[in-house]
């Protein structure tokens, strides 16, 4: 909004409102009814003096933005916040022109959100002030672990996205369905369409016991696998061929399972040997084993019809026999497959043959075009992106305790690792059946004799006997080759079905995964928001539904199951009771078993299931929509998902080199050990609680993100029934409150009327008596309703004066308008007793008694409001007093964060150079620096000193010690220089706590550097040989040479100094080498650490640093109040250092 004042950084403006309107409209009384909350006692008289007030130009309308000169008034502030003022304009403008009228204003006022503001007042919900400086550490962790879950699933989608559309791409290419449903229907129409006779199925079909069976395998059996016969090698030219295009690898074989040794049946001795006259025995219990014969594709059809009949002749399957499996493997080169085929023959106790046909075809060279390998390698890398980011989650939980990882074994985490870790059997499975396609089955494929026994069948053009086979392979050694083929392909094939089982479960997987992406955002989420809401009264309702349905499928099962294969067991009536509910059923088949039955059972599951308990199903699920959808909140006001992903790409910008969110939660969740113990949250305390591995702009970050959710959280007020009948009942008591009162002022009204007297003579103060009867048609009487004038009069003015009206002012007075004074007032009693001594009955009394009550009267309500207006200004000086109080608090409490994080910002810079000199620092080697003094001795004693200037003597130094000695200087100017800012730094701050911390931290980081890198080393040795020699005057004395060892000690390293001091000390190093220059070198050699404080002490920023490590002879005391610390510091006395600076506590 143009013109106001708002957390978006907008600018405020009065609009041009004159002084005197501001003071206008201070003095409007609308300001205390809405202090007080009354908006029910806004008259749109009210509203008209605000409306006048802020249309000076009487224009009939204002603009939106007249509204903000609001937010200058004092009474407005206590009355309506920013807030409110904000959302007053925008009800205001409704048609969004920006011109308001007064009755948009009124209903604005009354009827808009300051209205609602107040319903959420009363109810104790509406929303609490925020703090930006410090929140409670639950709120915190509430947002934290908010934003993690969202960020989380939003940046799954994308990712789960690219996992779903690789998952589909590679089961269509690997599993490729439509070519093994292609491959199958031919291989199955030629199985089942061979004939006469048919397999099953069909009006020629025979097969219900064994002879039918091989009566079947001798004549469409043999003619649907081998075209072997004479003369259909020009009609067939490719042996082994089926349906034209599948080749047939070596042959069938036939599989029987069958019992080697029954036992007898558990039954009675009579009923065995009744059943079994012989043994006794039944046939199918016992110990169960296969065994195979093989009919070649390569033999003649008199020698394939041959065996079939001698395997019928020797009963080789009989009633000990199970299952009889005609297994045969088929290639299809156009295809590029393998068909592992399997027509089984299921010999059941009840005398029925059970046949089924099952084929699975998979790949006969899957990576045969190897671009094909590209998708794979992008669904590995996206499960090894997801194990990633799961074990960065995982192990931190399980290194937290068990408490972290029991809080990590959440639904949707669990969910990512079974996703990981199916798709990683998936991609198992797949590998192993690529080796076992591409390895094994090939391989045996290849040593079976194919192409040498084609070449005699083309060669002879006829099949061949088994002497020919004989001639180029062993019949048995074929035989076993072919085996070994047929039960690699099973293997094969039983793999492959596995992997379609772990595809069909990992596709539920994948639509879980986009459930918690879809938490992300509020349009996505409303289907599984709809399922968690409803699923405690989903489950409660199935527990019914499932025992009326299974009811009703048990009694279906009774009736029908003898006679109807859907109903024969328990599972299938109850899967047929379902599919009758979704409406496939066939009643026809069921009126045939019991007619009466089928009507009575189709009425009542149709009426009680279908009807009432299915659609109450769809109720619960369509009410918990509804609510789910307005906890959403408006649609308009919801992000889109990718306005949602354009925000999240720029707060992983902003939040670049931040602590992860994950890691945060463990660490202040830690049971044990939390990171943050302390209730209330600040930015120091935060970065303090991760030893400083949160940057101060991580911490301001989270502090005003938590805010801001806060207060997108507490806006939203949940009203509920209850709160509705609560709203309810008290407008229930303020209504019958209000109709009380309106009867009891009615009754008093009716009461005051009748006994009020009869219409007397108007008093005429002039001549001071009643008027005569006969006078009375020329004067004014006195009309019957007087009384309820006086009352009217009297509501609002007070008590003491309610009825009496100034003579000046025409009116009459009389004992019937005091009685109703005193009625309509209770403090009224006084005035009514002295009526009555006035007047006496209905007549006036003395007048003079009268107009002296009445002449009080009026002193009394003038001094009444001389008071109450000497209160109101009294009141308006301490509103603007506290107001001006406030807005300098306001003032000082912003300087203050200015100058503290001014402060702190220095500390930091002054941390920084700490750090770095001491890097420089590290590489010290104060052993040689000792020999400095020793150097310099046998230079100078050496020289001729006499008439050779500084110049000669410095060049006749050796050249170690020339830069030993000129780097001690230039690192005594950098300590110096660091001083001075010190002391400047400490000069401008203030005395706070926070200051305080941080310069006892400073003094602590220097002394440890001092003990570390430039503590003073007394040379010995050097010393000593010197004290003997006896230095002349002229010559450096002991005191001489003491100074320059500890001012060369207490320098950084010349030669010996790391390469990278050389870096920071470019500076230092010109000027010292110009000022060795113009000064003698005595002067140098004599020249104090530093000038302030003796040699074992080196003063910074007011504070001792002592280089000996013991403190001084006498320390002065500590400063007694806030300021006397910077001012003592200013003018260089020393400050001692505190208890706590002396004995830090670990961080």
């Amino acid at each position: 909004m143009e013109g106001w004042t708002s957390e978006a950084g907008k600018t405020t403006s009065t609009n041009g409102v004159s002084p005197e309107a501001i003071v206008q409209l201070q003095r409007l009384s609308i300001w205390d009814k809405l202090k007080k909350g009354d908006l029910h006692t806004i008259t749109r008289q009210n509203v008209a003096d605000l409306f006048a007030a802020l249309d000076p130009d009487e224009k009939g309308e204002i603009r939106k933005e007249d509204l903000n000169v609001l937010r200058e008034l004092q009474d407005v502030s206590f009355a309506l916040t920013d807030d409110d003022i904000y959302a007053l304009a925008d009800d205001c403008d409704t048609d969004g022109s920006g011109n308001i009228s007064v009755e948009e204003l009124y209903k604005a006022l009354t009827q808009g959100e300051l209205a609602y503001t107040l319903v959420k007042k009363a109810l104790g919900k509406q929303p609490k002030a925020v703090s930006s400086n410090s929140l409670e550490l639950t709120k915190v962790i509430e947002f934290l672990t908010k934003e993690y879950e969202t960020s989380s699933a939003l940046w799954s989608l994308p990712q789960t996205l690219v996992l779903f559309a690789c998952f589909v791409g590679l089961m269509s290419r690997r599993l490729n369905l439509t070519t093994a449903y292609d491959m199958q229907a031919g291989l199955l129409n030629e199985i089942e369409g061979e004939g006469p006779p048919y397999m099953h199925d069909h009006e020629w079909a025979i097969i219900h016991d064994v002879p039918t069976m091989w009566q079947w395998m001798d004549s469409s059996g043999i003619s649907l696998h081998f075209k072997n016969a004479d003369g259909d090698l020009d009609i067939f030219p490719y042996p082994g061929r089926v349906a034209s295009y599948n080749q047939m690898i070596g042959g069938l074989e036939l599989i029987k399972t069958e019992v080697t040794s029954p036992e007898p049946c558990e039954q009675s001795e009579a009923l065995r040997s009744f059943y079994d006259t012989v043994t006794g025995q039944c046939h199918r219990s016992g110990v169960t084993e296969d065994s195979s014969e093989f009919l070649v594709y390569h033999l003649k059809l008199d020698y394939l019809h041959e065996k079939v009949q001698n395997l019928t002749r020797d009963r080789w399957v009989d009633q000990n026999t199970s299952v009889l499996d005609a297994h045969t493997l088929y290639y299809n080169a156009h295809l590029k497959a393998f068909t592992d085929c399997h027509v089984t023959f299921n010999f059941w106790e009840t005398g029925l043959v059970k046949i089924i046909i099952n084929m699975e075809t998979f790949q006969a060279d899957p990576y045969y075009n190897k671009p094909d390998i590209v998708m794979d390698a992008i669904f590995v890398a996206i499960l090894l992106r997801m194990l990633y980011s799961e074990s960065t989650e995982l192990i931190p939980a399980i290194r937290s305790g068990f408490d972290g990882f029991i809080k990590y074994l959440e639904f949707w985490n669990l969910v990512d690792w079974v996703s990981i870790i199916l798709g990683a059997v998936v991609i198992a499975c797949w590998i192993e059946i690529c080796f076992l396609v591409s390895g094994q089955l090939q391989e045996s494929i290849l040593m079976l004799p194919t192409t040498a026994l084609d070449a005699l069948v083309f060669e002879n053009r006829t099949y061949l006997t088994p002497d020919h086979i004989q001639s180029v392979i062993p019949m048995a050694d074929y035989e076993a080759r072919i085996k070994d083929v047929h039960a690699i392909s099973s293997e094969i094939a039983g793999k492959h079905l596995s992997l379609r089982l772990l595809v069909f479960w990992y596709a539920f997987v994948l639509m879980m995964k986009f459930f918690k992406a879809f938490q992300a955002n509020p349009r996505l989420d409303i289907v599984i928001r709809t399922l968690t809401r409803s699923a405690v009264e989903i489950i409660h309702f199935l527990i019914v539904f499932s025992t009326i349905f299974f009811c009703f499928s048990s009694a279906a099962y009774v009736v029908f199951g003898k006679a109807i294969k859907g109903f024969k067991d328990q599972y299938q009536a109850m899967m047929m009771c379902w599919r009758i509910l979704m409406g496939e059923f066939d009643v026809d088949s069921m009126e045939l078993v019991d007619y009466y039955y089928t009507s009575i059972w189709i009425v009542c599951f149709q009426f009680l299931v279908l009807l009432i308990l299915l659609n109450m199903l769809l109720a619960i699920i369509m009410d918990t929509y509804v609510a789910a959808k307005q906890e959403a909140g408006d649609p308009q006001e919801q992000l889109t998902i990718w306005t949602q992903i354009k925000d999240a790409c720029y707060t992983v910008k902003e939040t670049q080199g931040h602590i992860g969110l994950y890691k945060l939660l463990l660490e202040l969740q830690d049971e044990d050990y939390p990171a943050h113990p302390a209730a209330v949250v600040t930015s120091k305390s935060l970065r303090r609680a991760f030893h400083k591995k949160m940057t101060k702009h991580q911490a301001d970050y989270i502090l005003r993100r938590t805010v801001d959710y806060i207060k997108s959280t507490e806006n939203i007020c949940d009203i509920g029934l209850s709160d509705t009948v609560r709203l309810l009942s008290v407008m229930k008591v303020n209504i019958l409150k209000t109709v009380e009162d309106t009867t009891h002022i009615l009754d008093l009204l009716s009461k005051g009327v009748k006994s009020a007297p009869q219409p007397q003579a108007r008093y005429n103060p002039t001549n001071n008596r009643r008027n005569d009867d006969d006078d009375a048609g020329e004067h004014a009487m006195v009309p019957s309703n007087s009384h309820a004038s006086a009352v009217q009069r009297a509501l609002p003015k007070l008590p003491a004066y309610s009825g009496v009206v100034a003579p000046s002012a025409g009116g009459a007075v009389g004992s019937g308008g005091m009685r109703g004074a005193s009625k309509s007032s209770p403090s009224a009693g006084g005035l009514s007793s002295a009526s009555g001594a006035f007047g006496g009955g209905g007549g006036m009394g003395d007048l003079p008694g009268m107009d002296m009550v009445a002449g009080m009267l009026q002193d009394m309500q003038a001094t009444l409001f001389a008071m109450q207006s000497q209160q109101n200004h009294f009141l308006d000086s301490v509103k603007k007093q506290m107001s001006d109080q406030k807005k300098y608090i306001e003032e000082r409490d912003v300087w203050l964060e200015q100058r503290i994080n001014a402060m702190e910002r220095r500390c930091e810079k002054v941390e920084r150079g700490n750090d770095k000199l001491l890097m420089c620092l590290q590489g010290v080697d104060f052993e040689a620096i000792t020999t400095i003094p020793n150097q310099v001795e046998s230079a100078l004693y050496n020289a001729e000193i006499g008439g050779s200037s500084k110049k000669a003597v410095h060049d006749a130094m050796p050249i170690g010690a020339r830069e030993k000695l000129d780097t001690s200087k230039r690192v005594e100017v950098k300590l110096r220089e660091l001083s001075e800012k010190v002391d400047e730094l400490v000069a401008r701050g203030e005395e706070t706590t926070q200051q305080r911390q941080l310069l006892w931290k400073i003094d602590l980081g220097i002394r440890e550097l001092r003990q570390k890198g430039i503590q003073v080393q007394q040379p010995s040795a050097p010393a000593s040989a010197a004290g003997r020699r006896g230095f002349r005057p002229g010559k450096l004395g002991q005191q001489d040479m003491s100074r320059a060892a500890s001012k060369s000690s207490s320098a950084a390293e010349g030669s010996i100094i790391a390469p990278d001091a050389y870096h920071h000390l470019e500076n230092v190093e010109e000027e010292a080498e110009e000022d060795l220059e113009r000064r003698p070198l005595r002067q140098a050699a004599h020249a104090p650490v530093q000038a302030a404080a003796p040699p074992s002490t080196i003063r910074i920023g007011g504070i001792p640093s002592f280089a000996g490590g013991g403190p001084p002879a006498a320390a002065p005391a500590a400063p007694r109040s806030r300021s006397e610390g910077p001012a003592r510091a200013a003018r260089g006395e020393r400050i001692p250092t505190p208890p706590e600076a002396q004995h830090p506590r670990p961080s």
